[in-house]
């Protein structure tokens, strides 16, 4: 019993010195983890500013005796981090912007650990407050890999990371989607940059010249051709300017256009005119009289820049030089593709426009690899003039002639030119309905025919309907009614036309009737949006019967669009036989990796089976500078079938490629071509040398100043910057990424000429939180060939506080604001429980403090400046009489 009353004494003292040893290494613990409170007469309210965005709702601080504490809460909400605070506020954990930077803190252990790393806890890193933690500021952006630095003077704490975080990201989206709405910046309302026109500018030219050695089976050959393309000023006037040769390199044509376009319509004084051109120009185009048609000539018009010529369906026409192919897409959906021909153009003709908005984009394919993209939106419920508004055109055209022609036109070719002419107006007369006339002068081989159209629009019930007459004064008559709308999600079209004998364009005599229904569905499947379009249309004649059917399906994604395309007609002849035939077509776009392949079928169904013409293009990139194509075609008619291969390289100054074909025949062909634009560099000095294209487009050159004054305008002691960010059409471009030395303008190219776009610097590209653009930007007018200077100011910004007395007591709630000098309302804020007011980061210059209820001043001059970087207005006192709106 001794021994054993022994071991129990003796397992109680490890006992008890186990304990003390515990309470010996927790005494520590319990020391270091001794809460501290903040004092609630040290708080602080401060702004969270990240970069020059600011976020949250305002974070609370205190200082301590260890430095500036952060309340914990306030910067989690703020930067809407996933970390969660236990309930009994001894812990927190969660993630900070990414899922890998876990972080947790166990104040009873007395640790924290963040991204991997871990820290100790000292008694002054945590703070008691009376909504929760306040955590040291140095010690909480190590956790989460931020640094804060505070300003205490004007209230604001600066968040820096060292890279984008999402809610950075997540509050540009949030501004561009507003920008998107529309907001109140639109580009007609803001100031307009535009180069004053000269007796002459030099053009940019771009030129392609190509050499090749080939044998059809008829002998071998040499071929040497080149195109240029310039686009400058001549005599006061936007000119472009084409000439091209033929095979053996002398000139063939020159084609010129001396125009001038103002989206204002402020041409020709009480002209009103958008547009007029003289020399390379275009006839316009109606439902039963004219097609559009492009010759040597002058043309003027007053219709918005942009509108189509005809209600339900426009035309598109352009330069494309040879050896280019070019593809036709609306609302992403791959309608049609062409291969350039000699003339040098594309031309769509009669491309329908659905019920709402068709955004059509032009996509050109160069055979050095190069890619060019054009953009037209065209709003079918727009192609009208509002109520009290007057449209009108007139033009004089030779058909499809050039300027100047140095080769001899064929007896044949020469029969089909003639001169044609074309006047038009027509009258808004408000609620979606005008009316419209027009008279044409067309030409036949034995002379000319004049016709005369009448059209009426309007928008019943939510439809858009036309009716339409066609005469000719010598005999002939014709009329067409069309209705558009949209049920159950489908867009549908129906027309119908009766002819009593006219002869035009678009009618033969022999027609007597023709009716036609389409409709265009988009429909859910496979996870994609495809739309689906039908068409049908009956045709009857004298002595013939016509029935045509065409459907068409089309699929797009980021890296592949496809239409299938099916037709089917049947012709019956009076008092004979009948014969159908049926087409099948698939045109391809797509891109595997570094490849990108287009192709298109055409192949008979009925009444056999046979491929009429296939053709394929695959383009490998190799690096940046280096291009291999690979071509094969095949015509069903010739039974002719080819092959292509062509290695490119860009040389930055130009592009040179060579190439060889050889053919089913045995024929052959080995090239070689180059390419190269020259235009204007960001300064607008003649000689920048690219392999692009430069002349058919326009550009800007946007420079930065330092607003010292805040005026808006650069004096000489305002030195240049870079933009560090820019905003055109609300779309953001990116300064360079290696600026040469002393480098102080972005170039933006590929705009559309004569078209606005809205330049202004990306204020949340400026690097100082308290600088901003000193106005809204400027809306720049692009010419074609020509580079249009832009000039953006950076200013510094001040506040603006004071406190508001209306009889004596604080005005709690009342609106104010801040007029600039041009009178314009610039601030607005609403006045806190007590009176007091703070407009921040307030441009530079002369404002006028008022009431927004009846305008009443309650400053007449307040003045920010270099020299003020916070205005202390101190207590206005205004009587209620003198306050209330009148």
């Amino acid at each position: 019993m001794a021994r054993a009353g022994g071991w129990w004494r003796a397992a109680l003292a490890a006992a008890r010195a186990l304990l003390a040893a515990l309470a010996l290494h927790a005494a520590p613990i319990a020391a270091q983890q001794s809460t501290h409170k903040v004092d609630p007469d040290d708080a602080l309210l401060f702004d969270a500013r990240l970069g020059s965005l600011q976020i949250g709702h305002g974070v609370r601080a205190f200082n301590t005796s260890a430095g500036l504490c952060l309340d914990f809460g306030d910067v989690l909400d703020a930067l809407q981090i996933a970390i969660t605070i236990d309930p009994g506020a001894r812990g927190a954990r969660g993630w900070a912007f990414d899922e890998n930077h876990r972080v947790e803190i166990d104040r009873d252990k007395g640790e924290v650990r963040f991204a991997g790393e871990y820290a100790k806890l000292t008694p002054d890193t945590i703070w008691e407050s009376r909504s929760g933690w306040c955590v040291l500021a140095p010690e909480l952006g190590r956790w989460l890999g931020l640094t804060f630095t505070p300003d205490t003077s004007n209230a604001i704490l600066g968040i820096a990371a060292k890279g984008a975080l999402p809610i950075e990201a997540a509050a540009k989206r949030a501004a561009a989607a507003e920008r998107l709405r529309g907001g109140k910046d639109k580009a007609s309302d803001l100031p307009r940059v535009a180069l004053p026109y000269r007796a002459w500018r030099m053009p940019s030219l771009d030129v392609i010249a190509s050499a090749a050695v080939q044998d059809r089976g008829d002998g071998l050959r040499r071929e040497t051709r080149y195109e240029l393309f310039g686009a400058g000023e001549l005599a006061w006037f936007s000119a472009e300017a084409r000439l091209s040769s033929d095979t053996s390199g002398a000139p063939q044509a020159l084609r010129l256009r001396l125009y001038r376009s103002d989206i204002a319509a402020q041409l020709l004084g009480p002209a009103h005119a958008t547009e007029f051109a003289l020399g390379d120009v275009a006839s316009p185009s109606t439902a039963l009289g004219v097609q559009a048609t492009p010759g040597r000539g002058a043309a003027i018009t007053n219709r918005p820049i942009g509108t189509a010529s005809r209600f339900d369906t426009t035309d598109f026409t352009g330069v494309l030089p040879r050896g280019w192919d070019v593809e036709l897409y609306r609302n992403g959906e791959l309608l049609r593709s062409e291969t350039a021909s000699t003339l040098g153009r594309y031309e769509f003709r009669d491309v329908e426009l659905r019920y709402g908005v068709n955004a059509f984009e032009i996509v050109a394919y160069g055979p050095q690899g190069q890619v060019r993209r054009e953009r037209r939106s065209y709003n079918i419920g727009a192609q009208m003039p509002v109520g009290g508004e007057t449209w009108y055109y007139a033009d004089i055209v030779e058909d499809r002639r050039d300027l100047i022609e140095f080769s001899r036109v064929s007896a044949i070719n020469a029969r089909r030119f003639g001169w044609r002419a074309d006047l038009g107006v027509e009258q808004g007369l408000g609620h979606g309905t005008s009316i419209a006339l027009a008279a044409h002068r067309i030409p036949v081989f034995d002379g000319a025919r004049t016709l005369l159209e009448g059209s009426l629009r309007a928008s019943p019930f939510g439809t858009l309907a036309q009716l339409e007459v066609a005469a000719n004064p010598s005999g002939g008559q014709a009329y067409r009614a069309n209705l558009f709308g949209q049920l159950w999600r489908t867009n549908f079209s129906i027309e119908t036309i009766r002819n009593f004998g006219l002869a035009s364009e678009r009618l033969n005599p022999e027609q007597n009737a023709i009716t036609a229904i389409a409709l265009d569905k988009p429909v859910r499947a496979f996870g994609l949006i495809v739309p689906i379009r039908f068409d049908l249309r009956e045709t009857q004649s004298r002595g013939e019967h016509l029935l045509a059917a065409r459907g068409r399906v089309s699929i797009a994604t980021r890296r592949f669009s496809a239409s299938l395309i099916g037709s089917w007609q049947r012709q019956s002849i009076v008092g004979g036989d009948s014969r159908e035939e049926a087409l099948a077509g698939l045109l391809l776009n797509s891109r595997l990796g570094h490849v990108r392949v287009r192709g298109e079928i055409d192949l008979a169904v009925a009444p056999r089976l046979g491929l009429q013409g296939a053709s394929a293009a695959a383009n490998w990139s190799l690096g940046s500078h280096d291009e291999v194509q690979a071509t094969l075609t095949h015509n069903g008619n010739e039974g002719l079938s080819s092959a292509g291969l062509s290695y490119t390289r860009d040389f930055a100054a130009f592009s040179l490629s060579g190439n060889g074909l050889v053919d089913s025949r045995g024929g052959f062909a080995l090239g070689l071509s180059l390419q190269f634009g020259i235009g204007r560099d960001a300064r607008g000095a003649f000689g920048r040398f690219r392999s692009t294209a430069q002349a058919a487009s326009g550009a800007v050159a946007v420079m930065a100043f330092q607003d010292l004054n805040g005026d808006g305008l650069r004096q000489d002691d305002e030195p240049f910057t870079l933009p560090p960010g820019l905003l055109v059409n609300d779309v953001p471009i990116a300064p360079p990424k290696h600026p040469q030395p002393g480098e102080t303008a972005i170039l933006i190219d590929g705009l559309s000429p004569a078209l606005p776009v809205r330049v202004s610097l990306d204020e949340s590209a400026i690097p100082d939180p308290f600088q901003l653009p000193s106005d809204k930007g400027v809306a720049a007018v692009p010419r074609a060939g020509l580079v249009t200077p832009v000039l953006l100011g950076i200013t510094a910004t001040s506040t603006v506080d004071g406190t508001l007395l209306i009889d004596g007591r604080a005005a709690a709630g009342e609106v104010i604001e801040l007029v600039d000098a041009k009178g314009q309302v610039a601030y607005r804020l609403r006045t806190e429980f007590d009176g007091f007011f703070s407009f921040e980061r307030v441009r530079y210059g002369e404002y006028r403090l008022q009431l927004a209820r009846g305008a009443r001043v309650l400053a007449e001059q307040v003045s920010v400046g270099p020299d003020r970087p916070a205005v202390r207005l101190g207590t206005i006192e205004r009587q209620q009489s003198l306050a209330a709106a009148p």
